[in-house]
C-alpha cells in the first residue's frame, strides 16, 4: 500500500527554494529602495565631480586674471620708466639751452658794457677836450 506522507515530509506548493536574501527574492519595495540609493550615490558622484570642474575651471580663470595683472603691471613700469627716460632727456636738454642762453646774455651785457664805457669815454673826452690819454687816466681813476 501506499505510504502517507506526514505534513513535514510534504513538499509544500508555495515555498521557494531560493535564499530569502537572493535578488530574485528582493520585493518591489527593496529594489525601489536600492534604485533610490544607487541613484543617489550616482548623482552625489557627478555632483562632487561637477564642483570638481567648476574649481579646476576657477583656478584656471584666477590665474590667467593675476597673469594678464601682472603683464599690464610690468608693462605700466616699463612705461614709467620711459617716461621718467623722456622728462629726464629734456631737462637735460633745457638745463644745456638754458645755460647757452645765460652766457650768451651775459656775454652780449659785457661787450654792451664795454661799449658803453667807451662811448661814455668818448663823450666826455669830447666834452672836456682833453687829451686821450689824460681822460682815460681820470675815467679808470
Amino acid at each position: 500500500m501506499a505510504k502517507e506522507t506526514t505534513a513535514t515530509e510534504r513538499p509544500a506548493m508555495n515555498t521557494r527554494t531560493s535564499d530569502p536574501k537572493s535578488p530574485e527574492r528582493a520585493g518591489a519595495v527593496i529594489s525601489i529602495v536600492n534604485l533610490a540609493l544607487d541613484v543617489g550615490d550616482r548623482g552625489s558622484a557627478t555632483a562632487h565631480s561637477l564642483v570638481q570642474d567648476a574649481r579646476g575651471e576657477l583656478r584656471t580663470a584666477v590665474d590667467t586674471g593675476i597673469d594678464a595683472t601682472e603683464a599690464v603691471v610690468r608693462g605700466l613700469f616699463r612705461f614709467a620708466k620711459r617716461i621718467t627716460a623722456r622728462v629726464d632727456d629734456l631737462a637735460g636738454e633745457l638745463t644745456s639751452a638754458s645755460e647757452r642762453t645765460v652766457a650768451g646774455l651775459v656775454g652780449g651785457l659785457r661787450d654792451t658794457t664795454r661799449a658803453a664805457g667807451e662811448l661814455a669815454s668818448t663823450a666826455a673826452d669830447a666834452v672836456v677836450g682833453t687829451g686821450a690819454s689824460n681822460g682815460r687816466a681820470v675815467a679808470q681813476a
